[in-house]
């Protein structure tokens, strides 16, 4: 009776439901896994087709690989929240200093703006990505074209979300560091400096700014090339349990306290120490990554357009802290 009294109520093919992360995670555990024997009938069926050995020969044979598959950040250091049709994508600041940093992106440009107030309301922004291929090379090559295009969007979209995300972080941790209501790590004590290599002594020095702001310090976000620093770390310094891991190889996940992560966005001789992401701020979206068709058929291309409707704001900054080498 509400829908055919208000038809706008109704769900429309063309809006999709926003999704956290976690919930395609669920949806893919709950996915039916095959069993060996509905396995070894799938291989049989393919190799009954006439071009069965090719098929599973192009299965197994790729590209060679460029690079690593990009890991992105965002949802590891902010809240993801979904927004709900109608909902305002508004979140209290409980601050003392009323402080929050929120993200405005308009036509490219990016402007963090500084709230000051018990309520703030997050302009939501898109991201978007424009993959496309020829269509002779969709009978050229015998990888999934299509399938390499669109997760390289994917990725693209990634980055643009953890290189906005960085912008926003610098601007919060000078900014409420210099805030001349901030008294309890004031100036410049929100950055580390440090000369030379990178020690164990410049992270629990930023481990302590965090603390003093009663808060737990669990994660330090590294440049890759930072990252290997940690290889040339003594065994007094980091002990023999840790230091065996690395020469077996083994990536170094854990420090301390500390969850390690790395990414090429963050620059080269800077690290960030920082608490949970329930202690930092929110990653609000209004619809997740949606895939549409773009089909250019004059150019005799096949093309995409992926995109997401999304916010970020900092609403919590005293738990930011950056290492910088001087």
């Amino acid at each position: 009776m509400i829908r055919e009294n208000f038809p706008e109520l109704a769900p429309s093919r063309y809006m999709k439901e926003p999704k956290i992360s976690t919930d395609y995670i669920d949806e893919m555990e709950k996915m039916t896994k095959l069993s060996s024997a509905q396995k070894r009938q799938l291989l049989a069926a393919t190799l009954a087709l006439p071009n069965g050995f090719q098929k599973l020969g192009e299965a197994f044979v790729g590209p060679i690989l460029l690079k690593l598959k990009y890991q992105g950040l965002v949802r590891d250091i902010l809240v993801e929240t979904p927004l709900a049709k109608g909902e305002p994508p508004e979140y209290d600041v409980m601050d003392d200093l009323g402080c929050a940093y929120t993200l405005n992106v308009n036509e490219g440009e990016v402007q963090v703006t500084m709230f000051e107030g018990k309520r703030v309301y997050l302009p939501l922004f898109r991201i978007a990505a424009f993959p496309k291929i020829r269509k002779e090379d969709l009978y050229a090559l015998k990888m999934d074209a299509v399938e390499y295009a669109q997760n390289e969007a994917k990725i693209a979209i990634q980055k643009q979300e953890d290189g906005y995300l960085w912008t926003l972080m610098e601007s919060a941790i000078v900014d409420y560091a210099n805030n001349p209501n901030h008294v309890v790590t004031p100036g410049n004590e929100h950055t580390i400096g440090h000369t030379g290599d990178l020690q164990p002594e410049d992270l629990y020095a930023a481990a302590g700014v965090v603390a003093s702001h009663e808060l737990e310090p669990t994660r330090i976000i590294f440049n890759p090339q930072d990252y290997y620093t940690i290889l040339s770390w003594t065994t007094e310094q980091v002990g023999w349990d840790l230091k065996n891991k690395m020469v077996a190889g083994q990536e170094v996940t854990t420090f301390g306290p500390f969850l390690v992560k790395k990414s090429i966005v963050v620059q080269g001789g800077k690290q960030y120490v920082m608490p949970d992401p329930e202690y930092i701020g929110y990653f609000p979206v209004r619809y997740s990554l949606d895939v549409e068709e773009d089909p250019m058929v004059e150019k005799f291309h096949r093309g995409w357009v992926l995109d997401e409707y999304v916010g970020m704001a900092i609403i919590n900054p005293r738990g930011l802290v950056r290492i910088v080498k001087t």
